[in-house]
């Protein structure tokens, strides 16, 4: 229950973001946080009238604009599925809405009277206001359907008096509703505004005087609406019906049918559900579904509502995968914690102070940026603030379980922030343009790990299934500090030695991704993104001399046969499984390419001795495989040499 009261407390200390919208470049909303006892559908039309319940006009809602209508729901409709009848309060589809569905040959079961009861009751009540008087008014006439056809929103054929469910005229004789419905015109949802003289908000699904006269109505009468809802089991729950609500510890509203629609607005898996009265959810050990676990509604709505938002505003998202880290006091935290380093901390790292300094520096000035981003949160973050991480995913469509959950405190979440980001530092190189000191994102560890090339010239897949259990397996690594599984590094450590199968910046990133990893698996030898001279252990130095044949060689043929592979490249693979046997094959290779350089292969030569002087004998004769070691030794070596042919064409050129 932890994660629901944690939710809860979320939901209280966030109030104000009730009904916020927030909207991205297109005008389409992105997410907002709704209010209890209440749904959000898509609507494609929207009646306007008077206060008076007069029909002033209608228009089709784009999908431009924001189709996303918050509409008033009870527990039953906010859940309805298949053609059970369960009639929202306010805004509905036609076949709810329209009195006179049944008159245009409406196909499906008709929820008029249903809905015009329900509606009738609330107008009726204490809590009803005028806009809402003025919406049953109207569809009391039952001419809804009539007055749409006149405003030329719905379209019939004339011939043969259909409603056709697509356009077969002329294009720019397209009418609107074709272009944001597929299907039965007649399946439209319908949201209405009312517009009273002195009213500032007219869109009821906007407005919080209609939302708070629903909740009102609901909550004083849930118990009646709820056994209304149900066709078959008439007065399920006897009137004075309330339950031990687990969370709070007291007798509250009860929830039977707990909210879907948690990832996104398609979702139909449930976190919470008790259903399967035929199958072995709970026999054996308990009679019924509430002698398992009670959780009053508006716990549970105000959980599900505030989990729904966090997802929306701030979470990561993969199929089925849905990962967020939130504050419950509302504080702003580096919530998308799945991100790389430059997408959760910005481009301080970027390539333009690569170019300007050696990597080493680079690196140092971005691990003294994170820590003062780090410490921004941390001032905002007090002692006794804490961070929640959970994590959800599916095995199947109906039900969604916790996969992960974490309670830390603000301190320790940020220190095994920094420690991840810090701890897998490394240059990567993921493009031409993206280009950044830092942690790589999960989602590209698992495209580097488990990628597989599609052809010769094709691009690098990772089965999807594969990623989110590789994102799953890594969410440990950065938010308790375990060990990258070490079948992950061995993966990216091959990967990376195929760098003939793959294009340049894609084994550009690859490299990247796993010098970062393994670095990160071994915490404990200290690697730096500089080159270590000191450093004498076999597996380095071999990698050091791997990096100095492809740079004599390419800087070869980049005078004379640029774009064709080194002997270096084209052997990596090989040299990491018999590193001293294949070295002598890429030395003897490198004769000819010397010679064409002349005084030139200098640095090269006195590189390959350095190296070969500072081997023990032994370890060098040794033909057994390397370790991810030998990347880190060519990535730096590399590195080293081509910051000097820079330096050195920058003094020629000037």
């Amino acid at each position: 229950m932890s994660w629901i009261e944690k939710l809860k407390t979320t939901y209280d200390n966030c109030k104000s973001d009730i009904g916020v919208e927030h909207k991205d470049e297109k005008g389409s909303l992105k997410y907002l946080l709704l209010p209890i006892c209440h749904t959000s559908q898509n609507a494609q039309i929207e009646i306007v009238l008077d206060g008076d319940g007069k029909f002033l006009r209608a228009n089709v809602v784009s999908k431009e604009g924001s189709q996303q209508t918050v509409l008033p729901a009870t527990e039953g409709s906010a859940g309805r599925a298949g053609s059970k009848l369960a009639p929202l309060s306010l805004g509905d589809k036609l076949q709810y809405i329209a009195g006179d569905y049944e008159h245009f040959g409406g196909l499906k079961k008709i929820g008029f009277e249903k809905y015009i009861s329900r509606l009738e009751r609330w107008v009726e009540s204490p809590y009803v206001i005028p806009e809402i008087d003025a919406v049953f008014k109207y569809l009391q006439q039952g001419k809804t359907i009539s007055d749409l056809l006149d405003a030329k929103v719905l379209w019939r054929d004339l011939e043969t008096n259909i409603f056709p469910q697509k356009w077969d005229g002329e294009k720019e004789n397209k009418p609107k509703i074709f272009s944001v419905l597929q299907g039965d015109q007649l399946d439209s949802l319908v949201r209405f505004s009312v517009q009273i003289p002195g009213k500032k908000q007219s869109h009821l699904w906007k407005s919080n005087e209609v939302w708070q006269s629903w909740i009102k109505y609901y909550l004083a009468n849930k118990v009646a609406e709820d056994n209304f809802d149900i066709e078959k089991e008439k007065n399920r729950h006897p009137p004075d019906k309330t339950v031990f609500c687990y969370v709070l510890g007291e007798e509250l509203n009860y929830a039977g049918n707990h909210p879907a629609k948690i990832r996104n607005a398609g979702d139909g898996a449930k976190l919470i559900s008790s259903n399967d009265t035929s199958g072995f959810t709970y026999r054996g050990r308990f009679l019924n579904d509430e002698q398992a676990c009670t959780i009053s509604y508006d716990i549970s709505q105000k959980a599900h509502n505030a989990l729904r938002w966090l997802i929306a505003k701030q979470g990561y998202r993969d199929g089925d995968l849905a990962v967020v880290a939130w504050s419950p006091e509302g504080i702003d935290i580096p919530a998308k914690l799945l991100n790389d380093t430059d997408d959760l901390f910005g481009d301080d790292g970027s390539d333009e102070s690569g170019s300007k300094a050696t990597s080493t520096d680079t690196a140092a000035l971005t691990g003294q940026t994170l820590a003062q981003r780090i410490m921004g949160y941390s001032v905002k973050l007090g002692p006794t603030d804490g961070v929640v991480v959970m994590g959800m995913n599916s095995a199947t469509p109906g039900r969604l379980s916790v996969s992960f959950y974490r309670e830390l405190t603000g301190a320790d979440f940020l220190k095994r922030l920094e420690s991840w980001h810090t701890g897998c530092a490394w240059l990567q190189r993921y493009s031409k343009d993206k280009k950044f000191y830092g942690a790589p994102a999960p989602k590209d560890i698992a495209w580097a790990a488990f990628g597989k090339k599609l052809g010769t010239t094709g691009s690098i897949e990772v089965d999807d299934k594969i990623k989110r259990q590789t994102i799953e397996r890594l969410l440990p690594c950065i938010v308790d500090g375990i060990s990258i599984p070490i079948d992950i590094v061995r993966l990216l450590v091959r990967a990376a030695t195929k760098r003939i199968i793959y294009e340049f910046w894609e084994w550009e990133k690859i490299l990247g991704i796993a010098c970062a990893v393994f670095s990160n698996s071994e915490k404990k030898r200290g690697y730096i993104m500089a080159l270590e001279r000191e450093r004498t252990s076999r597996d380095y130095l071999f990698g050091r001399l791997l990096a100095v044949a492809d740079c004599l060689e390419g800087f070869a043929l980049s005078q004379a046969e640029k774009g064709r592979p080194t002997n270096a490249a084209r052997m990596m693979q090989r040299f990491a499984d018999h590193p001293c046997s294949t070295w002598r094959t890429i030395e003897l290779a490198l004769a000819p390419y010397r010679a064409r350089l002349g005084y030139k292969a200098t640095k090269y030569e006195k590189e390959i001795a350095e190296i070969m002087d500072t081997f023990v004998v032994d370890e060098f004769c040794k033909d057994t495989a390397l370790s991810g070691e030998f990347l880190i030794g060519y990535y730096t070596q590399r590195s080293e040499l081509t910051k000097k042919s820079e330096k050195q064409d920058d003094g020629g050129n000037n």
